[in-house]
């Protein structure tokens, strides 16, 4: 399902955005499916830091916070137990989540590269029928349909976890801002909180950004980046991966930075491979075809570690800082 018409536009302060993004236009795809985000919450392992993390394990972790923010919300003030807001936990989930994303993709790339046109016309022709027939694809042919579907599914998948990311900080944000240094959430907190995240929910994603640094001062690293990510994603629902102009910023470029691994300790005998996280940049220009390798897909979910990881730490400071302040 593919639609024509131009959703991009420049915003009052000359930020590239997307119009009524984020909407159904980022969950088309051109079989018409739409991708939910995966509330995958396993049990979370101790996390590591960022600089010189041992590459043997995890080139990317979330920091541990020097404190545990939470708070007690108690959705039925006349009685039951209050329901407690830990955001360390909320960022633990979320990075487990987005763990689970990362191994599946680094499975569907394993299985995409191992498999042979023998075992593919094998499994097709095990039924003994096929639906028609005469419009059967060879292998060729489906391999390039099946990695052009997981490039969509994945910055679809990466989309919405981006916006999975901002909506849940913002709801401790709001928290914090609405209940001072308080730990018990008032039933006003509570009712202002709601009305604030319901009118961020519906804001588009630059909107969103924009709203973080206004109302608390957070201002999001990776921003340029992720917001490219979405144009790139509209351009293959509604333009089969040709860049449009209306994607590209002042300099007709458009510019996708992901982060990814410089080694500092080269891998020796006795000694552990360490590294730190880098920008390794991607541009486009109009007209040119939206490509990730297999390898940079991956790093657009380090891209999305990295960029969570700030925010949660972004909020943390300023849930320590308002509380000082009260």
């Amino acid at each position: 399902i593919c639609e024509e018409n131009d959703d991009s536009a420049i915003n009052p302060n000359g930020k590239r955005t997307i119009k009524n993004f984020p909407q159904p236009i980022y969950h088309q795809l051109m079989l018409g499916k739409r991708a939910l985000v995966d509330q995958f919450k396993p049990p979370v392992s101790q996390p590591l830091a960022f600089e010189g993390c041992p590459l043997d394990r995890n080139a990317l972790a979330l920091s541990n916070y020097k404190k545990q923010f939470s708070m007690s919300q108690n959705p039925h003030p006349q009685g039951g137990q209050p329901q407690q807001i830990n955001l360390q936990q909320i960022a633990q989930n979320f990075m487990a989540g987005l763990q689970k994303h990362f191994d599946m993709l680094a499975f569907n790339l394993a299985s995409r590269s191992a498999a042979t046109e023998e075992a593919y016309n094998r499994a097709v022709a095990a039924p003994l029928v096929q639906p028609a027939p005469q419009h059967h694809q060879n292998f060729e042919q489906m391999q390039a349909y099946a990695y052009d579907l997981l490039m969509r599914q994945m910055l679809n998948d990466s989309m919405n976890l981006v916006i999975n990311c901002l909506n849940n900080a913002h709801f401790f944000l709001a928290l914090v801002k609405t209940n001072g240094a308080r730990s018990e959430v008032s039933a006003e907190a509570q009712k202002e909180t709601q009305k604030l995240q319901a009118a961020f929910l519906k804001a588009p994603l630059d909107q969103k950004f924009d709203h973080l640094e206004k109302n608390y001062g957070i201002m999001c690293e990776l921003e340029d980046t992720l917001t490219s990510l979405g144009f790139a994603l509209q351009a293959l629902v509604q333009n089969r991966g040709v860049i449009q102009e209306a994607h590209l910023n002042s300099n007709g470029e458009l510019i996708i930075e992901l982060k990814t691994v410089e080694l500092t300790v080269k891998p020796i005998e006795g000694k552990q491979a360490k590294g730190r996280l880098v920008d390794q940049k991607k541009v486009y220009h109009k007209d040119d075809m939206i490509e990730f390798s297999d390898t940079e897909l991956q790093l657009i979910l380090v891209t999305l570690g990295s960029f969570a990881d700030s925010l949660f730490k972004s909020v943390s400071e300023y849930a320590r800082t308002t509380r000082e302040g009260s």
